[in-house]
């Protein structure tokens, strides 16, 4: 008797599947964790007397610079980098407060205009990818919309210098004026613009500022020095006196470092140093009105594997979906040793989002969160956790 086969054809069948979707799912993978993985400082230069403006790129070692855009006849006063989505943002206005925010792909192509109405002047951008919303000053007020520029919303009445985001606590924080003192401020607010505060008062100079949310300290710019403090403004301490005017400070967290302009001489130039102040280094001399630093490539879906393995990961746990396989629902738990801002989402293996579990602050606990995969098709999905710069990502299988 001759024995069929075709059942055992049938069990190999899945097991080639699973196979081949562990396959495509590492370079998924592969291709998330290098998404933003071009390491690249971005800078704009203004030209006053020829009304121009034009946004610049060069490596991490200050090599191989490029110009992205130019814009003729009006002034760029705003950069912002989305990462994830490999977009740059820029504000611009032009003589009596003509403003616009336009959209590129990060090597300046596909430029367009976002269709947001009744602006005035727009002085600073800053992208949140969590919320996936856009954060400036218009005029003297802090605004947000979606990445597309819809959805416009007043959030706080005032003008400043400088915009920041926390996105581990999820708080919003800028730098400003404050008139009747004469004196500079940073204050903060949850990310709706409620519950504004003063975090560090007296300051002067060009006050600029970064955070680094998952050590919980705030870099910031005061009388030509650099200092950090804890992110409600205690415990304030000099980093680093640069001897050469410094303004617009970025940070590189993953990599230590930050970066900064320094002036002199009436030329701008961009230098870094390690995030205690030592090791400064000059990267790019001779820029002439340079504002809008940005240090791109360091954004958590691209450092995820290195923190995934740090010590500071052990505040966080994400466990493997059971079951797993399934057939409609999954559960999928993880935990938290300290609040923070936790997003957890979905993705095919073409690496299309296709549900948003969390997306909002949580406390510390034990969570569980479920996903219905009914009317999905069937095969391996992908879910990441992310928790301000510490990011997961775990493979599940959904069965027919």
């Amino acid at each position: 008797m001759i024995r069929q086969s075709v059942p055992r054809i049938t069990l190999l069948q899945p097991r080639f599947a699973v196979l081949a979707g562990l396959l495509i799912l590492c370079c998924v993978l592969g291709h998330f964790h290098r998404a933003g993985a071009q390491e690249h400082i971005y800078w704009v230069e203004a030209n006053f007397d020829s009304l121009e403006s034009r946004i610049l790129r060069t490596n991490f070692d200050g090599t191989a610079i490029d110009t992205l855009a130019t814009e003729d006849g009006v002034f760029i006063r705003g950069l912002a980098i989305d990462e994830r989505a490999g977009k740059l943002y820029w504000g611009y206005y032009k003589l009596r407060c003509v403003s616009g925010i336009r959209q590129a792909n990060l090597d300046g192509s596909g430029i367009i205009d976002l269709e947001i109405a009744n602006l005035g002047c727009i002085s600073r951008l800053v992208v949140d990818t969590q919320t996936e919303k856009l954060y400036f000053f218009d005029g003297a007020q802090i605004r947000r919309a979606n990445l597309d520029g819809t959805d416009l919303e007043d959030l706080v009445p005032e003008g400043g210098i400088d915009l920041a985001i926390d996105t581990t606590h999820g708080k919003l924080y800028w730098s400003t004026r404050r008139v009747e003192v004469q004196q500079k401020i940073i204050r903060r607010a949850n990310l709706d613009g409620s519950n504004a505060e003063d975090v560090l008062v007296g300051l002067s100079g060009p006050v600029t500022m970064d955070i680094d949310g998952e050590a919980e300290k705030i870099y910031y710019l005061s009388s030509n020095t650099i200092l950090r403090a804890n992110l409600d403004g205690t415990h304030a301490e000099h980093v680093l006196f640069p001897y050469d005017n410094p303004y617009s400070i970025n940070l590189a967290v993953p990599h230590g470092k930050m970066y900064w302009f320094g002036s002199t001489g009436g030329e701008a130039k961009i230098m870094r140093a390690s995030l205690d102040g030592s090791e400064m280094e000059l990267l790019v001399d001779s820029i002439r009105d340079a504002c809008c630093l940005l240090v791109a490539g360091t954004s958590p879906i691209v450092s995820a594997r290195e923190h995934e393995n740090s010590q500071e990961w052990a505040g966080f746990a994400l466990g493997q979906n059971y079951p797993n396989p399934f057939y409609s629902s999954t559960t999928i738990p993880f935990e938290l040793s300290r609040a923070g801002h936790v997003s957890l989402k979905v993705y095919n293996l073409l690496g299309q989002e296709v549900a948003r579990l969390v997306d909002g602050l949580r406390r510390p606990g034990k969570y569980t969160v479920h996903w219905n995969g009914t009317g999905f098709p069937s095969g391996i999905y992908m879910y990441r956790f992310q928790v301000g710069a510490y990011g997961k990502t775990k493979p599940l299988t959904l069965l027919e």
